[in-house]
């Protein structure tokens, strides 16, 4: 589904948390956008993640966040074996969710996966 509009990071979230089971979700953002959301999005899923699992005595998923850079250079498979290097040494799982921030963000997934886009173009 496509949800425009204002402050959505606490909808969003929701969203994937309550309609997406994966025991670790990995949101990786364009450089550019980190100062603007990261801490908003970590923030609410911690907040999100504590009401929906931990108070229900669940073991709530991890998140994990990663900043690329901006612009071509990021489309590469350097840069995707640093990701899957960085996800291996955390020990994520295959039902990893990955959340793409910025366009150059989410041509890397071919795995289960959702764009948040931060801007439309028309």
């Amino acid at each position: 589904s496509i949800a425009v509009g204002f402050h959505l990071a606490e909808y969003l979230i929701r969203d994937v948390l309550t309609n997406i089971s994966a025991s670790n979700y990995a949101l990786i953002a364009d450089s550019n956008l980190v100062s603007i959301y990261l801490d908003e999005y970590v923030q609410v899923s911690k907040s999100v993640s504590d009401e929906l699992f931990a108070s229900k005595g669940l073991q709530a998923p991890r998140l994990f966040t990663r900043a690329l850079p901006p612009g071509e250079m990021t489309k590469s498979r350097k840069i995707m074996a640093d990701i899957e290097n960085w996800l291996l040494s955390n020990a994520v799982t295959r039902d990893t969710c990955f959340l793409a921030m910025g366009t150059q963000s989410q041509y890397l997934f071919e795995y289960n996966s959702i764009g948040l886009s931060t801007t439309i173009t028309l």
